[in-house]
């Protein structure tokens, strides 16, 4: 018998290692079921990708710009069937707004004969300002660049009465400037002045392009350049000019000549064609400077103006050192952009710019049914 207890001394200290150690294994696991963290749904993480992800499946991000949307695809479905509309226009006109848009579109395309013709397109605009010799033919001026659709010295365009939503009227407003805001002209900021020193070496090119002899550049570039200062002193800050209400205040039409006498307003509406008794002009700090310059700036110093902003407003449009000119600064530095738009995509750009209600018109007639449109004016007149 006592041989036999080493055995069973033996066996019991494995038993009891055996419970000990099933023991800590026990707790162990208890400890790490306490400590795991549930699981995250992938919504939590990125709610957007999760949301939108069989969408962005099948639309795939655009390997030029990055980024995809519906609102971007709407925007390329609508330009792909303007173009197609205008191919239509082009090659078999059915009415005269056809014919309009389809000579427009052909004569744009046609990039030969753009580079042929160089600057004569607005030939007859810059000798129109070459003919300027007294302080009494600058207004005239301004009022026959604004008929072509080139806004001078200020802009001027119709709009919704805001005391009688029923009709509309002419709004004179600021404008005039080759830049958006009229701060740049006055900051001292190291990149205000960077910017205004690269804008008037484009000033500089503009007026060579239409004509400044090398000897009179520097003065026919600080005149341009003294003008858009004084407008943008005179001018309300940009913010200032968001809120509709800023910009209205009705004046009638027979006080303007007495008010301002050598920007000839009066004769300036009748040269648009407005027979209104009243238009609104709230800025009256900035009319008043205008009236000031006409009758104190020589006529030189706004015949270079009145240049540089014909060449500006018509250089995306003309040949190519002049598209070259507007595109690396306007483009390029203003915009951000590393390249120019097709060909294509200007002309198109141009016409929505200046016959946009004739194409508008034509697409309509073209793209949306009658049933689309009387569904969309349910949606729209929907409060939800």
């Amino acid at each position: 018998m006592p041989a036999a207890r080493p055995l069973v001394i033996a066996l019991g200290l494995a038993l009891a290692t055996t419970l000990v150690a099933g023991g800590a294994d026990a707790a162990q696991k208890k400890r790490s079921s306490s400590s795991a963290k549930p699981a995250t749904s992938s919504a939590c993480i990125d709610y957007y990708a999760s949301v939108n992800k069989a969408w962005m499946d099948a639309n795939p991000a655009d390997p030029a710009s990055g980024e995809t949307s519906a609102l971007g695809q709407l925007n390329a479905l609508a330009r792909q069937q303007q173009i197609d509309l205008l191919n239509a226009a082009m090659q078999s006109p059915q009415t005269s707004n056809q014919k309009l848009l389809g000579d427009f579109w052909a004569s744009g395309l046609d990039e030969t004969s753009v580079e042929a013709n160089g600057a004569n397109p607005i030939a007859p605009l810059l000798k129109r300002i070459d003919g300027i010799r007294r302080d009494r033919d600058i207004a005239p001026a301004i009022a026959a660049l604004h008929q072509v659709g080139i806004p001078v010295a200020f802009d001027f365009a119709a709009g919704i009465d805001l005391a009688d939503p029923n009709r509309h009227i002419g709004y004179f407003t600021q404008g005039g400037l080759g830049l958006h805001d009229p701060a740049f002209y006055t900051r001292t900021d190291a990149d205000a002045r960077a910017l205004m020193a690269r804008y008037g070496d484009y000033v500089r090119k503009i007026l060579t392009l239409t004509g400044s002899k090398p000897d009179q550049l520097e003065a026919d570039a600080g005149a341009v350049l003294d003008i858009e200062t004084r407008i943008a002193k005179a001018s309300r800050p940009q913010q200032a000019t968001q809120d509709p209400r800023s910009n209205y205040a009705l004046v009638p039409v027979a006080g303007l000549k007495k008010q301002y006498p050598h920007l000839q307003l009066v004769d300036f509406l009748a040269a648009q064609g407005v027979k209104d008794d009243s238009v609104s002009l709230a800025n009256t700090q900035l009319f008043t400077q205008l009236d000031t310059l006409v009758d104190t700036l020589t006529p030189e110093a706004w015949k270079a103006y009145l240049r540089y902003r014909v060449g500006a407003a018509m250089a995306p449009y003309l040949s190519r050192a002049w598209r070259d000119v507007d595109f690396d600064f306007r483009g390029n530095v203003l915009r951000g952009e590393t390249a120019p738009p097709s060909r294509q995509q200007a002309v198109l750009d141009a016409i929505n710019q200046a016959a946009g209600p004739i194409l508008a018109s034509e697409y309509v007639a073209r793209y949306l049914p009658l049933a689309t449109r009387a569904l969309a004016s349910v949606i729209a007149q929907s409060k939800g």
